[in-house]
């Protein structure tokens, strides 16, 4: 039988460091087909870069990254701004690779409380800051692992409804447009019932959504046959539908791409949108995506990793694997001896984490493809209604909204995830916004 109170001298069928999204999916699986399993992580909290913190605990995990740090980014000042450099696995190569962690630096900052005034910010626990606030589409490849591991179960999902572009404002002095949030049309029938677009640019625009909706082939392969891959989305949008360039950064922002216009591929920015719009109505009438409930990637994480000690997996928090050798003359089931904290040591046939959680030693020496991202979490003082109005006449009240802000520069986008108090994350009368954007010397908030 198992000591609990130490790890020391056991075995394992596999052993898994890191309590991120795919590693907790995989314990789960690993568990439930009969594998004995240890799972740990060398922070004291779960979710790795998916996690979710309390005001306090986003301080203490600023610190933790900043360690090492001379000069941390500076922040706005709403009522709290957490803002970071990500480091996202993608396509882009970089001769340096990340370290300890895929946060490279971070600051936390929140207005002075004057004397006489009160804080406006509630208590610690008030509020949830998710580093993985994601966004589930119906049609999305992520849905079926939920489905078959039965990890939904365990979950609450609420409506992601409207799609927003920020217009900058226009003309002169004596005749200007101020600047406004203008509400992308998502479906056939959003642009049908919209008012600012003219004839012309609803008929172009139709042509577009019929194509994309056309049932009977897949998705992504469908995508690829209809367009040059090496085909730039603006040129598509010019040339085969002839969309008027007052529709490009709406039709940009259903694609979420983090690249500027002129740089986003058509072979990218198709198959999203058309996962977009296949996605409304599937859960629920007016919506296609939707946010779980209380901490977004967190609740992943976490609901699968409740799963996996259900079904047998040992977790330990606070572990880290420091060294692993081969056993040369060790049974099948113990090929490997795995030194970790604490001078404990484990045996297994397998070892199995991300680059950020097993040691050099055993990483195969390659190029780690990873792009940077720029993010900040603000807490607002507002309740901002106006960004979840209802989708459909019998459609739920959506809890979060998403915005876009084009750059001004041609640079690339940044986008908002505004999460209402519905999801659990803050107080009434508040919301939080989640940013995002791979412009690393700006990051607009509103302009």
């Amino acid at each position: 039988m198992l000591d609990l109170n130490t790890l020391d001298g056991s075995t394992w069928d596999v052993v898994i460091s890191g309590t991120g999204l795919p590693q907790a999916f995989l314990a789960l699986a690993l568990s439930r087909s009969g594998k004995k399993i240890l799972h740990i992580d060398k922070n004291n909290y779960y979710g790795g870069s998916e996690a979710a913190f309390s005001l306090q605990e986003a301080e203490e995990w600023v610190k933790k990254v900043n360690e090492g740090i001379i000069s941390p980014p500076p922040s706005p000042h709403p009522l709290l701004c957490l803002l970071c450099e990500f480091r996202a696995l993608t396509c882009f190569l970089s001769k340096s690779v990340p370290n300890s962690m895929p946060f490279e630096s971070a600051s936390i900052s929140r207005p002075a409380v004057l004397d006489g005034e009160d804080d406006e910010l509630s208590f610690s626990r008030a509020y949830t800051l998710s580093l993985s606030p994601q966004l589930l589409f119906s049609q999305s490849r992520f849905l079926p692992s939920l489905v078959s591991s039965r990890v939904y179960r365990q979950l609450e999902f609420q409506a992601v409804g409207s799609w927003w572009i920020y217009q900058y404002s226009t003309g002169s002095e004596a005749n200007s447009q101020p600047a406004r949030l203008q509400r992308v049309p998502s479906s056939r029938e959003d642009v049908f019932t919209d008012e600012t677009m003219s004839m012309k640019s609803k008929r172009s625009l139709m042509k577009l959504l019929r194509q994309l909706m056309q049932p009977g082939h897949d998705q992504e392969n469908e995508a690829e046959s209809e367009v040059d891959q090496n085909m730039q989305f603006q040129n598509l949008l010019e040339t085969k539908y002839r969309i008027p360039s007052d529709l490009f950064d709406p039709l940009l922002s259903l694609s979420l791409s983090l690249k500027s216009m002129d740089t986003t591929d058509s072979i990218d920015a198709i198959p999203n949108i058309k996962r977009h719009l296949s996605s409304i109505g599937v859960f629920g009438p007016g919506f296609g995506a939707v946010l779980a409930k209380w901490g977004g990637g967190a609740e992943f994480s976490q609901a699968a990793c409740r799963a996996c000690a259900v079904g047998g997996g040992i977790y330990a928090l606070g572990r880290e694997i420091k060294k692993v050798d081969e056993i040369i003359e060790g049974s099948e089931s113990e090929k490997l001896h795995v030194y970790l904290t604490d001078n404990e040591s484990v045996k297994s046939r397998y070892v199995v984490g991300s680059g950020w959680d097993l040691p050099e030693q055993i990483q195969r020496e390659r190029v780690h493809p990873y792009s940077h991202l720029t993010r900040a979490i603000m807490i607002v003082n507002s309740s901002l209604e106006i960004l979840f109005p209802q989708t459909s006449e019998n459609g739920p009240v959506p809890a979060g909204a998403v915005v876009t802000i084009p750059s001004r520069n041609s640079g690339p986008p940044t986008y908002l995830l505004v999460h209402s108090s519905d999801t659990g994350e803050c107080p009434a009368n508040q919301c939080e916004y989640y940013h995002s954007t791979s412009n690393r010397t700006h990051l607009t908030i509103f302009p």
